[in-house]
C-alpha cells in the first residue's frame, strides 16, 4: 500500500489494509515519508519530480509495519484559519504553505520554515565566459519584489548565495542555509526558460542591435538581461528624472554658442559610437582654476544617463564619480561603464603616484587579470570608454608627481583641455550674468537627467542607414581643412574630435537635440592645438632637458678657461659629464648636474659660439624615461647640435689632465627656444 502523504491519505490507507488483511496473508505499507513528499503529493508526483525515480527504484525501499508518519500535520504554527490557508507541493522535501517555503525534519517529524517563497524565473547564460547563472524573485523585508541575479558557482563557494539573497532582504533560517541552496539548485533545474547574459552594459556581444542597460535593454531582442558577475554600482545611477522636452528646455537650451560645455556633452554622447567608429579608448580632462566652470561642464554630460548633481552635495547615486579609490578600483569602475561615458571629477583628489601607468591600464580597453578565491585567474575583461574628468592639474604635471615625465602616448590617451571663465560661458541666453547662468544650469542638471541617452541610443538602432566610420573620415576631413598641418599626434586626438561632430549632428537629427551644436568642436579643436603645443616625446624630452639646466644654471661657476677647437679657436661653454675638473670656490670638490652638481667650467671668446658639452651619460641621466636617439636628432633638426659634417656622433675633445673625452656640443641658444 502506497498512502498519499497526508491524514486522509493514511487512515484511508490504513483501513483498506486492515480490510484486505482478511483476504491475503501479508499487507505492507511503504513509509511514505523515504520519498520526500510534500503534504498532499501522491506517488504519482513522486515518479514526475525525477527522471531517477523509478520503478525499480521504489522496489528496492523498505517497506514497513505497522502504520507510520501518523503525525503528519501543517507546518508548525501556521494551523489552517481559512481557505486561503493552503499548501502548494513544490518538489522533493520542499512545499510552499502560504508565503514561506518549509522542509520536513525527519528526526523529529516536524516541518521547518526555510524562507520566504523564492520563485527561479529563468536560468541565463552568457556567450562571452560560458558561464550559468540564474534570476529569482522574492518578496524581501519591504514587501516589495525584488529581482536577484547569481551565477551557479555562487551555490558551491561558502556562504556566497546565502549573503547575496541576505543582503537584499530575504531573511534564511540560520540553521537551513545548506537545505536553502539545496533547494535553489533543485529550483533551477526545473525551470526551462533560458535568457541570453550580458556581463556589462553596452552593445550586446558588439552588435549595433541592442543596447543593455542595467533597467532595460533597448533593441529588438526581448531575451537579454544585464547580469554582471559581480554587483555593479551602475545600476543605482542610471536613472531618469523628467522628460526629454524637459531636459531640452532647461539644460540643451542654454548650450548654443558655450563651446566648451557642448563639447563635454558631445565627448560623453561620442562613447556610445565607438564601437562601430573602430576608435579607441581615450580620456579628456577639463583643466583649469577653481570657478572656471569646468564641474559644471561634467554635469551637464552626466544627464545623459543620470543625475548630474555637482558631487559633494549629499546627493546619492549621482551619475558623475570622484577620484577617491585606489586604481585599481577606478579601473574596474571603467569597465562597469562600457559603451558609456566615464565621468569623474577631481583628479587632484587621487593619491597615485604611478598616474602614467594608470592612463595606459584605464585607455586600454583591457581590464588588468586577477585571482579568484580559488586562485585561478579570472577572465581578461574588455571595455569601451570615452573617459571625461575635470581637474585643476594638467595631466602633464599629475604624471610628472613621480619625478618621470610622461610620453606622447599618455598624452594623446589623457588629453588636456584648457578652460578659463571667460571662454567656458560666452552666450548668457538671457541670464544676466555668468555666475547666475552657471548656477541655474547646474540646478537644472540635477532636476532633469536621463532621457537624452538612451533615446539616442534607440534612433540609433532604427536608422539602419547610418555608416559612421564614412561620417567620421568626413568630419576628420573638415577638422584637417581647418587645422592644416598637425602633427600625427593631434591627429589622433582629431579622430575623436571628429566622432564627437558626428554624434552631435546624429543627436540633432534624431531630434534629441533641437540644435545643431557641432560648429562648437572646430572652435574646441582649434583652441586645443594653440594651447597643448607638440606633443611628441623629443620636443618634450628637449623642453625637459632646457627646463632642467636653467633651474640648475646658478649652481655653475662663472667661466674661467677655455677650450680648442678644430682651427684654433677658442669656445665658451659647461662641461658635464665625468671630467674631474675642478670649480673656482673649492679645488677639491668637483660639480656634476645629474647629481645637483656640476663638473667645472670653462670659457673663452666669443660669446656668441656657447656650447655645454655633455656626455652621453650625463644626458641621459637628465632625461630619464625619454628617448636619446630622438632627442638628439630633434637637436640636429633644430639646428641647436654643433656636427661634424652632419654627423651624429659625439665629438672627442682633449681636456687638462684627460686627454680625449666624446662630448655631444648643444649649443647655448636651446636655453632661450
Amino acid at each position: 500500500m502506497i498512502p498519499d502523504n497526508d491524514p486522509a491519505g493514511h487512515k484511508y490507507a490504513t483501513e483498506v489494509m486492515k480490510a484486505l488483511a482478511t483476504q491475503t496473508e501479508k499487507v505492507s505499507l511503504l513509509d511514505i515519508s523515504q520519498l520526500e513528499l510534500a503534504p498532499g503529493q501522491d506517488i504519482a508526483d513522486w515518479f514526475e519530480i525525477s527522471m531517477n525515480n523509478t520503478i525499480e527504484r521504489l522496489n528496492s525501499m523498505k517497506a514497513i509495519q505497522p502504520v507510520v508518519s501518523t503525525d503528519i500535520q501543517a507546518p508548525n504554527n501556521h494551523k489552517e484559519k481559512s481557505a486561503s490557508d493552503k499548501y502548494t507541493p513544490l518538489f522533493g522535501q520542499f512545499y510552499r504553505f502560504n508565503e514561506s517555503i518549509y522542509v520536513e525534519d525527519k528526526s523529529n517529524k516536524k516541518h521547518i520554515e526555510i524562507c520566504k517563497f523564492v520563485e527561479i524565473t529563468a536560468f541565463t547564460r552568457c556567450s562571452e565566459s560560458k558561464d550559468y547563472g540564474a534570476v529569482a524573485t522574492f518578496k524581501g523585508k519591504s514587501k516589495k519584489l525584488i529581482t536577484l541575479h547569481f551565477d551557479f558557482k555562487n551555490m558551491h563557494v561558502g556562504t556566497e548565495l546565502i549573503e547575496r539573497f541576505s543582503d537584499t532582504g530575504l531573511y534564511i533560517n540560520p540553521a537551513k542555509s545548506i537545505i536553502f541552496k539545496q533547494y535553489i539548485a533543485a529550483a533551477c533545474e526545473r525551470q526551462a526558460k533560458c535568457l541570453r547574459r550580458s556581463l556589462k552594459p553596452g552593445w550586446f556581444n558588439g552588435e549595433s542591435t541592442n543596447f543593455v542597460l542595467p533597467d532595460k535593454v533597448i533593441g529588438t531582442a526581448d531575451d537579454i538581461i544585464f547580469q554582471p558577475k559581480e554587483p555593479s554600482s551602475l545600476s543605482e545611477t542610471i536613472k531618469q528624472l523628467g522628460s526629454l522636452q524637459d531636459w531640452k528646455a532647461a539644460i540643451e537650451s542654454k548650450l548654443p554658442g558655450n563651446h566648451y560645455l557642448v563639447a563635454s556633452l558631445g565627448l560623453s554622447l561620442s562613447s556610445l559610437l565607438l564601437n562601430t567608429a573602430k576608435l579607441e579608448n581615450r580620456g579628456f580632462n577639463l583643466c583649469g582654476c577653481s570657478g572656471s566652470g569646468k564641474t559644471t561642464a561634467i554635469q551637464v554630460a552626466a544627464t545623459l544617463f543620470g543625475d548630474g548633481t555637482q558631487p559633494g552635495q549629499g546627493v546619492d547615486n549621482i551619475y558623475t564619480q570622484q577620484w577617491n579609490s585606489t586604481a585599481n578600483s577606478m579601473e574596474m569602475l571603467t569597465s562597469q561603464h562600457n559603451d558609456l561615458p566615464m565621468i569623474i571629477d577631481e583628479l587632484g583628489m587621487l593619491d597615485d603616484k604611478n598616474f602614467g601607468k594608470t592612463i595606459y591600464r584605464m585607455c586600454s580597453g583591457t581590464i588588468k587579470g586577477r585571482l579568484t578565491a580559488s586562485s585561478k585567474l579570472k577572465e581578461v575583461g574588455t571595455s569601451r570608454n570615452i573617459i571625461l574628468m575635470s581637474a585643476e592639474i594638467p595631466i602633464f604635471d599629475k604624471v610628472s608627481e613621480n619625478g618621470t615625465p610622461p610620453k606622447a602616448g599618455q598624452l594623446v590617451r589623457f588629453v588636456d583641455i584648457a578652460v578659463t571663465k571667460e571662454n567656458m560661458v560666452t552666450e548668457l541666453h538671457g541670464v544676466a550674468n555668468a555666475k547666475l547662468f552657471i548656477e541655474e544650469l547646474k540646478l537644472n542638471c540635477g532636476k532633469y537627467y536621463g532621457t537624452a541617452g538612451p533615446e539616442f541610443i534607440r534612433c540609433l538602432i532604427a536608422d539602419d542607414t547610418v555608416d559612421i566610420l564614412a561620417l567620421r573620415k568626413a568630419a576628420e576631413n573638415e577638422l584637417a581643412e581647418a587645422n592644416p598641418g598637425i602633427s600625427s599626434e593631434h591627429q589622433r586626438v582629431f579622430r575623436h574630435f571628429a566622432l564627437v561632430v558626428v554624434a552631435l549632428r546624429l543627436a540633432h537629427k534624431y531630434s534629441v537635440l533641437d540644435n545643431d551644436l557641432s560648429e562648437s568642436i572646430l572652435v574646441v579643436a582649434k583652441d586645443y592645438i594653440e594651447t597643448s603645443g607638440s606633443l611628441n616625446d623629443a620636443h618634450r624630452a628637449v623642453t625637459h632637458l632646457r627646463e632642467s639646466l636653467i633651474a640648475k644654471i646658478h649652481q655653475f661657476d662663472i667661466p674661467k678657461i677655455g677650450y680648442k677647437v678644430p682651427g684654433g679657436c677658442e669656445r665658451q661653454g659647461l662641461i658635464i659629464g665625468n671630467v674631474p675638473m675642478t670649480s673656482s670656490d673649492d679645488n677639491n670638490k668637483p660639480k656634476s648636474l645629474d647629481g645637483c652638481k656640476v663638473e667645472t667650467v670653462i670659457s673663452g671668446p666669443p660669446l656668441d659660439e656657447r656650447y655645454f658639452l655633455m656626455t652621453k651619460l650625463a644626458i641621459t641621466k637628465i632625461l630619464g624615461s625619454y628617448p636619446f636617439q630622438e632627442t638628439i636628432e630633434y637637436l640636429k633638426a633644430l639646428g641647436l647640435l654643433n656636427t661634424d659634417a652632419g654627423r651624429l656622433t659625439g665629438k672627442k675633445r682633449s681636456f687638462p689632465g684627460e686627454g680625449r673625452v666624446r662630448y655631444y656640443e648643444i649649443s647655448f641658444d636651446f636655453l632661450e627656444n
